[in-house]
């Protein structure tokens, strides 16, 4: 008996070391055609690609999922077209299809012949077997109407944001709403934003749910597709806005992605560029990050990444719980006549907003690119790319990434790591949460390590949900005992920092 437990140990270890080291960088052609992929999500130890593509037997645009397996095998792909051969779109890059529950996913978008000519969207789809629960389209907002994102709440009912549009004299005018329809797609209500139509088109990127009464969306506002401006709002079910505000300090900038970062702010990231006659420039797009207070909408900080130049900017975001920041998006100029290629690119950032380094994704063929549309963290440290592929048409590729906890999705590629931190992050404790009087932190190092008294190495910063730190305190103990009889009732965050400025670790508690 005592042979056979540690056969079975020595095997389970062994493939538990093969989980943690899987890396792959595939391909899948389905069918002649055309397509592109926008967003991966994870059912089980499976992956689910989605986004939209034809093939040579139906010209118009449908909605395309396919399974992969957990070593990146290709299982199976659905496709579903229109009935009247109107094509999908979506408008969101990173959140066109987000998750509901832990079995179905949503798509957001709207069918039509031409942009004027659309009808706002939404279908559920079934992570297991790839079967389209129900598909909506839905006109009373306007037969011209445009769904953007959406968020789920907690009755299962949806919430999604868009605009009603017609185009005058060559000009485009739009009127922003939102919509609820139930679980099962049965339209409830719809609200208009704005009383009146402009021109000044809101492009809809990113939904943070505060409460089912209390949203975050993030977006770019164009004016007849010129010149864009960033903007973040705070609104509610009635459309009440607490606040719009438009980004500051960046130049002509858009958002593809916004999220919630564990610090209590938010985090929105897209591209920059200089403008000529009205048309983006594309050699002069460049990334950048903005960080602001989703409960005033007040600046905290920003930064620009100008490496080169880029197609895309910043298409994704996600944070690692260690508080590292992951951002794709696309770097090089996309000229399929030439031979230049496009490549997608992953930064890693600090809590300082500060990039640590950049993972570059080739592109063998150089009439595609290859920046990622969305990550997607896995258990094992790493993360999963699903990747926007333009080809040669006439042939339809869908590409997938799985990089392991150093970033490498090969067993070739270059380790030029993060320094390894020394603290166990699943080992940060504090107690009582929540807390009236005194909280204690505490944790252990990796391997035995003392922090050393002398060193300075790490600190406690305490911050408000405003983002103003409260309290900050060498460590120089693994075990501290912090005084918090004077703050205010409320919600806090326990940070961590070490010797870097490094975000190691972040705690949510709350102050009676």
């Amino acid at each position: 008996m005592k042979l056979k437990l540690t056969y079975f140990f020595l095997l389970y270890l062994s493939t538990s070391v093969a989980q943690n080291t899987i890396r792959f960088n595939n391909t899948y052609t389905v069918s002649n055609g055309a397509g592109v992929s926008t967003n991966v999500l994870k059912y089980q130890n499976k992956y689910c690609l989605f986004g939209v593509s034809n093939n040579t037997s139906n010209p118009s645009q449908g909605l395309r999922f396919t399974k992969i397996d957990s070593l990146g095998n290709h299982i199976n792909t659905v496709q579903i077209f229109h009935p009247l051969n109107y094509d999908f779109t979506y408008n969101s890059v990173s959140n066109a299809f987000i998750k509901v529950d832990s079995i179905k996913a949503l798509y957001t978008g709207q069918v039509g012949i031409a942009p004027e000519y659309s009808k706002a969207t939404l279908a559920k789809i079934n992570l297991r077997t790839l079967d389209t629960l129900w598909l909506k389209s839905y006109s009373q907002a306007g037969d011209s109407s445009w769904l953007f994102c959406s968020t789920v709440l907690s009755d299962s009912s949806i919430i999604s944001f868009g605009f009603k549009y017609y185009v005058l004299n060559s000009y485009a005018y739009s009127k922003p709403f939102m919509m609820k329809v139930d679980k099962n797609g049965n339209y409830k209500w719809h609200k208009f934003i704005n009383n009146n139509f402009s021109n000044t088109l809101y492009l809809y990127q990113k939904i943070i749910k505060l409460s089912d009464n209390d949203f975050i969306v993030a977006g770019h506002k164009v004016p007849n597709w010129c010149i864009p401006q960033a903007f973040a709002m705070r609104i509610d079910t009635n459309a009440v806005k607490q606040y719009e505000v438009n980004f500051t300090g960046i130049q002509y900038p858009t958002v593809a992605d916004c999220i919630l970062l564990i610090d209590g702010t938010c985090l929105a990231g897209g591209a920059y560029t200089s403008l000529s006659n009205c048309s983006v420039n594309p050699d002069k797009y460049r990334k950048y990050v903005y960080k602001f207070n989703p409960l005033t909408g007040a600046k905290i900080s920003s930064k620009a990444y100008n490496v080169q130049a880029n197609t895309n900017g910043i298409l994704c975001l996600v944070q690692k719980t260690n508080g590292i920041i992951l951002a794709g998006g696309g770097t090089g100029v996309f000229t399929p006549t030439t031979s230049v290629n496009s490549q997608g690119d992953v930064l890693w950032l600090n809590s300082n907003l500060d990039s640590l380094k950049s993972i570059y994704i080739d592109v063998p063929n150089p009439a595609d690119q290859a920046a990622p549309n969305q990550l997607l963290l896995t258990p094992d440290g790493g993360f999963a790319a699903a990747i926007a592929s333009y080809p040669v048409v006439g042939v339809a590729k869908f590409w997938l990434i799985k990089a392991d906890s150093n970033a490498c999705f090969s067993s070739t590629c270059a380790n030029v790591g993060i320094e390894e931190l020394k603290i166990k992050d699943d080992e940060l404790k504090i107690y009582p949460n929540p807390a009236s009087e005194i909280l204690n932190v505490e944790w252990k190092m990796e391997n035995g390590a003392s922090i050393g008294l002398a060193t300075n190495a790490y600190k406690i910063e305490i911050v408000n949900v405003l983002g103003e730190v409260v309290l900050n305190q060498i460590a120089t103990t693994n075990n501290l005992t912090l005084n918090i009889h004077n703050f205010n009732s409320g919600i806090y965050f326990m940070q961590l920092i070490d010797a870097k400025k490094q975000l190691i670790s972040t705690r949510k508690f709350i102050k009676r």
